[in-house]
């Protein structure tokens, strides 16, 4: 392994806890439950249906929720499938009867929303394209009052039309009120794992897409590449080039070589040297620090291993001068810069995790 690659995950490992350990805050002092009114009626107790979204449960678990632990209707079917389904023990298992009905409230809901997207296709696909045109103006061309009008409004069309779509929560809560208590309780094992799948993979692929972002600006630091770069209106001049006009048969427009040896394309390179397990471990890091702890490291790493950059070595060919802070780098002989270790952790200064 090399050195970067090593550094890297001293690095991470000891950045971790750093992360995590936090003092855990002080307990509110407890407060004592509010009197009933004398003239008050009977306590209504509101059921939370796990999965479920919209306006059904309590004020606390749609805030504990917020949208975001809806489950898909293809999902929870398969839930209740394989909670309730033939495999199931006999104490849970659904009868013949519920069957039906779960069956027939899924095919009512699958329908409705089919009806409703088939109904609403040429809005939709309005507000998608928008989102598309918005995403793909090149960047310093200023796009026209008028279609950036038209665009945000179609966006804007398209959101509220998918607000209004069925909502499938309401069917959840039909097939809820149709199964007892012990086969809400499996349903609601069955849940737990559903979401804990689902929240590992997207941490997951939050890391992986966080690494090959890495990656990306290595590759496109290396001598002659080029950031990735949106495309412009057709015909544009210097399209794909920051504006500047491209070479003769449409090559790439010259300018600044980067230097050899870049940062971003090393610390590329020490990532692609870890294993499995240590690629785990990165991600891992990733995935439970501040987006500054991580611009931090990577920065510090750039700086004590690579070419640039406060504090770093400044590039430059066999004599020339270095910049301000840094090292003449020099040809083969004395005075030539000696390839260095990686900095002590000690010495890789990352800002306080946020409270």
């Amino acid at each position: 392994m090399s050195r970067w690659a090593g550094a890297l995950l001293v690095a991470a490992g000891l950045m971790v806890p750093a992360a995590v350990a936090q003092p855990a805050p002080e307990p509110a002092p407890a407060q004592s439950a509010p009197e009933a009114p004398t003239l008050g009626g009977p306590r209504v107790e509101t059921r939370d249906v796990p999965g479920a979204g919209g306006t059904f449960g309590t004020e606390s678990a749609r805030r504990r929720r917020g949208g975001e632990g809806e489950v898909p209707a293809a999902a929870f079917g398969r839930i209740v499938q394989k909670a309730l389904g033939e495999q199931a023990p006999e104490a849970v298992r659904a009868t013949p009867e519920q069957t039906e009905q779960i069956r027939a409230i899924m095919q009512a809901f699958q329908a409705e929303q089919r009806a409703f997207f088939e109904a609403n296709r040429g809005a939709l696909g309005a507000g998608r394209r928008g989102q598309r045109g918005a995403a793909g103006q090149a960047d310093g061309e200023p796009m026209m009052a008028e279609d950036a009008q038209a665009e945000r409004a179609a966006i804007a069309a398209g959101a509220e039309l998918r607000a209004k779509a069925p909502k499938f929560a309401d069917s959840q809560t039909k097939i809820w009120s149709i199964l007892s208590a012990e086969q809400r309780a499996a349903v609601e094992s069955e849940m737990k794992v559903y979401e804990s799948d689902r929240a590992e993979r997207a941490s997951r692929e939050y890391a992986q897409r966080q690494i090959a972002q890495l990656g990306q600006r290595g590759a496109a630091a290396q001598p002659g590449g080029a950031p990735p770069r949106r495309p412009g209106p057709p015909g544009a001049p210097g399209e794909g080039f920051r504006g500047r006009r491209p070479g003769p048969d449409g090559a790439p427009p010259e300018g600044r070589p980067t230097p050899p040896g870049n940062p971003d394309e090393r610390l590329r390179k020490a990532i692609e040297q870890l294993t499995p397990e240590e690629r785990g471990a990165l991600a891992e890091f990733i995935e439970r620090t501040t987006p500054e702890q991580r611009r931090a490291l990577f920065q510090r790493l750039r700086e004590r291993n690579g070419e640039g950059g406060p504090g770093g070595r400044r590039p430059g060919g066999p004599g020339a001068p270095g910049g301000p802070g840094g090292r003449r780098p020099g040809g083969p002989g004395p005075g030539a810069p000696e390839d260095r270790p990686a900095p002590p952790i000690e010495e890789i200064e990352v800002p306080a995790p946020r409270p």
